[in-house]
């Protein structure tokens, strides 16, 4: 048994960083296909402004306080429009397990563009990037 420890691989950097971004995206998904208004009419605004409390409170929650609020408004705009879509898709079509699975991995391969043009805009600024939390700090 120890020998099958041994041959496990840890996953490399940029795997980790998919493996993230692949939970982030199903989490903000999820939370926005679970979100059910106050009221029978309600305007999606409302919607909208709860999910920005959630996901405001939950990212300062895990990655601190000392964050810069440009990097949180950054965060929580991504999550609440991918909860949004989650709120709305389910409203408005049918489901579709193969559109899901490819909306996600769109989803996905955007997002770490834009970490990568992040990451690479830092370097040349020449602001430092702290790896476990992805955060660019000035």
């Amino acid at each position: 048994m120890s020998e099958e420890k041994d041959n496990t691989q840890q996953p490399s950097p940029e795997e980790q960083l998919a493996n993230t971004i692949r939970m982030q995206i199903a989490q903000a998904f999820n939370t926005g296909l679970q979100s059910q208004p106050k009221e029978p009419v309600y305007h999606l605004s409302d919607v909208v402004k709860e999910l920005e409390t959630f996901f405001t409170d939950e990212f300062k929650k895990n990655a601190g306080e000392n964050v810069p609020d440009e990097a949180v408004k950054a965060n929580v705009l991504f999550l609440v429009q991918l909860a949004t879509l989650g709120h709305i898709l389910p409203r408005v079509c049918v489901p579709d397990k193969d559109f899901q699975v490819n909306l996600f991995k769109l989803i996905e391969e955007r997002a770490l563009s834009l970490i990568k043009a992040s990451q690479e805009q830092a370097q040349k600024e020449g602001k430092i990037i702290h790896e476990e939390k992805k955060i660019i700090v000035p």
